[in-house]
């Protein structure tokens, strides 16, 4: 049988040394895994955010209301190990 280690290797950055520290919010919050946000921004995926006055012009069988796509993006963003991600105001 053969086994196999993988190591993980971080460095600490003089000016942020906490920086993939855990992040204690308190009892009513909970913890971050480490202090990396990732802000919110506009990623023109949510389905709302086409205005209305295009519509007519778009493909009838786009589907504006699935929200998949936005959720593979933070999905690939959450899988870098980001501590907290701000989603705007969609339910994820």
């Amino acid at each position: 049988t053969t086994t196999t280690t993988t190591t993980i290797t971080t460095t600490t950055n003089a000016h942020y040394p906490h920086m993939f520290t855990p992040l204690d919010l308190g009892p009513h919050i909970g913890s971050l895994p480490n202090r990396v946000i990732m802000g919110s921004m506009h990623t023109g995926l949510e389905g709302h955010s086409i205005p209305k006055l295009i519509l007519p012009f778009l493909n009838a069988e786009d589907d504006h209301t699935d929200l998949t796509e936005m959720a593979c993006y933070f999905a690939e963003r959450a899988k870098g190990g980001c501590g907290l991600m701000g989603t705007l105001h969609a339910i994820v």
